[in-house]
């Protein structure tokens, strides 16, 4: 009897840890950003082209390893490396008239802290 409570009690946990984690994930870190589970997301007054430029400058002056970058009128990616061959990706859509909505996403976790960084540098060259 005493087996059965235990398992209800860890099942209870795992549930509520569950929980927090996912509340955690979902927390903003300054207005009008979000980082969700391992993505940053912002909404940015640029086109894509422009963000994808100013992106690319920032991994650039951060000494990352370039490995491609694309733009259109519609959307862009930049895709850099660090040097623990971390995975930088930043996609750029189009949301409406000179508004495009960026993802950063550091690693195969995410670094919130990396992708906070590397929002900030490309909104103060925007």
């Amino acid at each position: 009897m005493e087996a059965v409570g235990v398992k209800s009690f860890l099942s209870c946990m795992v549930v509520a840890v569950a929980g927090l984690l996912a509340l955690q994930g979902c927390k903003v870190t300054s207005p009008g950003v979000t980082y969700n589970i391992t993505t940053l997301e912002a909404l940015i007054s640029a086109s894509p082209e422009e963000v994808t430029a100013a992106a690319k400058d920032v991994v650039q002056e951060l000494k990352l390893v370039l490995i491609s970058n694309a733009s259109t009128g519609l959307d862009g990616k930049v895709v850099a490396s660090t040097a623990q061959q971390q995975r930088v990706n930043i996609d750029i859509v189009h949301q409406a008239k000179n508004v495009s909505r960026i993802r950063i996403k550091v690693g195969k976790f995410g670094n919130e802290m990396t992708s906070m960084l590397i929002l900030e540098k490309i909104k103060a060259r925007l």
